[in-house]
This record gives C-alpha cells, structure tokens and sequence, in this order.
C-alpha cells in the first residue's frame, strides 16, 4: 500500500512536483527555525539550496507498508476504514 498521487507507477517514473514560486518558498523559509536555516546554508552547496529549501514548500508524498509479521493486508484495511483513513494501493507493489 502507498499513499500518493502516482498510483501505479515505479518510482523511477514518478512525475516530479513542480518547483514553487519564490513568494512560496520566503514564506515557507520564513516559518523555518532560523538556526535550522542558518546550517542547512552552512552545510548544503549554494547550487542545491533552494532544491533543499523547497523541499518544505507543498504536499509531500505518504506511503506505508504492512509489516505482515504483525498483521494481514485485510486487517489493517479493516482498521484503516474504521478510522476513516484513505488509502491506495499500488499495482506495482504486492
């Protein structure tokens, strides 16, 4: 099971999300602890740091597996239905 907007597609043909407009990504870096902001420009190359920094920007993608050591496909879509939570599975991952 995977929880994102690429449903049954291989990860390595995933669409990428567009990058977010500048006003987008201040406003993000701005609800940003300044420290936290402060090392990552310390320690990420000037030529990714706005990749980083965008990466706070937008949706991210969720996903989970069953750990079938402790419980069953079944049972846990069960259990995620009773708690009203959505859920897709991928094709390309049993």
């Amino acid at each position: 099971m995977h929880g994102h907007t690429d449903e049954g597609k291989p990860p390595d043909s995933r669409t990428t999300p567009a990058s977010p407009c500048l006003n987008d990504l201040v406003s993000a870096v701005s609800q940003l602890p300044a420290q936290f902001v402060a090392r990552l420009r310390k320690i990420v190359p000037d030529a990714c740091l706005e990749g980083c920094l965008s990466s706070f920007v937008g949706s991210k993608f969720v996903g989970f597996r069953v750990n079938t050591l402790k419980s069953d496909r079944a049972a846990l879509e069960r259990e995620l239905a009773e708690l009203a939570v959505s859920f897709k599975k991928v094709e390309w991952l049993p």
